[in-house]
């Protein structure tokens, strides 16, 4: 090998040698000397955003807050006594009710309240993004001692054919009835009655001092026999002394009277005429045909908003009276009334039972 290639080998590996020991001199610490504890790794951990904490109550604010009931009972009392109002909220995070009460801390709950005067409750519920109200009415009396019945009457007093209405007026009642077969009834009103038989019917009113009743009667008069001055008389005849065509007088049979098949009566009454309370609800109508001989009605019931029943009959086997039926389920707030459509054998109304329903 010559000179000069052995020198270049030396001069590579010289070169190798510097650089091998410059790498060891930036990463191995001389000797004597320490790290520190807080020097920087050469490899680093991103960085976290921390967390809220679990267990914080809920934003309210994007549920569905509702009201799902508000109520006075009883909504009627006499000066001086007590009603509870009831609530059931959902999602509100405030809750209030004026006048007099002021926040009220749960989503369900009651209270007794004697306001001295008639007085709309209001509840108010928010969630920090909505509001919404409910009322509750409770009515007082003022004053005390027993109902007063203004006026109780039925007109005409005495029927025939067709009907009779009872009207009434009372004061200072937390519950009004009359019977038979009308039941719970509102302060002032009227209603068509068409009783088969001659009725007494008794109005009832009551409150905390007590209760007090007044009648009213309606006849049902009897169909009247009619003589017929045309009927031939009933004579002995005379027979001649000579022998001649003998002329008698034969009476004509006297001929029954018999009135045409027909309805005479017809009414229909609602079991609640005013109502508040919870929706939807489902109204009863009682109906009551009553025919004069055996035949059959045809009818259908009509409605306030114009629905119409399909065609329905009731067969009688003899003069009476006969009961029909229908509900009409509701759902929001609404007055209205049904009614009885004769059709066969006379074309005949009812009177229109009407109602109010007030939904809480």
């Amino acid at each position: 090998m010559s000179t000069r290639r052995y020198l270049a080998m030396l001069s590579i590996l010289a070169a190798l040698l510097l650089g091998l020991t410059s790498c060891f001199y930036i990463n191995v610490p001389s000797p004597g000397t320490s790290t520190p504890a807080n020097a920087p790794s050469s490899s680093t951990t991103p960085a976290t955003t921390p967390t809220a904490p679990s267990g914080n109550p809920p934003n309210t604010s994007s549920a569905q807050l509702s009201v799902n009931s508000f109520s006075a009972m009883p909504g009627t009392i006499m000066a001086g006594g007590a009603s509870t109002l009831k609530w059931d909220v959902s999602n509100a995070s405030e809750i209030s009710i004026t006048p007099g009460i002021g926040s009220v801390g749960s989503l369900t709950g009651s209270m007794v309240v004697m306001p001295a005067s008639t007085t709309d409750f209001t509840l108010t519920a928010s969630n920090g993004a909505n509001t919404i109200t409910a009322t509750a009415e409770v009515v007082v009396f003022a004053g005390g001692g027993l109902p007063i019945i203004n006026s109780f009457v039925a007109t005409p007093p005495s029927i025939f054919l067709g009907s009779s209405t009872l009207s009434w007026d009372v004061s200072k009642a937390t519950a009004i009835g009359i019977t038979p077969g009308i039941g719970n009834v509102g302060p002032t009103g009227s209603l068509s009655v068409t009783p088969a038989t001659t009725t007494l019917y008794i109005l009832t009113a009551a409150n905390q001092a007590g209760a007090v009743q007044q009648t009213v009667q309606v006849t049902k008069l009897k169909l009247p026999i009619i003589a017929n001055p045309n009927l031939p008389i009933i004579t002995k005849p005379l027979l001649p002394s000579t022998p001649t065509p003998i002329t008698t007088h034969i009476p004509l049979p006297i001929p029954s009277i018999t009135a045409p098949f027909a309805v005479i009566g017809l009414a229909v009454q609602v079991d609640a005429p005013s109502y508040t309370g919870f929706c939807p609800k489902t109204f009863n109508f009682t109906g009551v045909i009553t025919a004069n001989s055996p035949g059959t009605v045809t009818y259908r019931w009509e409605r306030s908003d114009g629905v119409i029943s399909p065609l329905q009959s009731a067969t009688f086997s003899a003069s009476g009276t006969q009961i029909v039926s229908e509900t009409w389920q509701i759902w929001g707030a609404y007055s209205g009334w049904e009614r009885l459509h004769v059709l066969t054998p006379n074309d005949s109304l009812s009177n229109q039972a009407s109602f109010t329903l007030t939904c809480l």
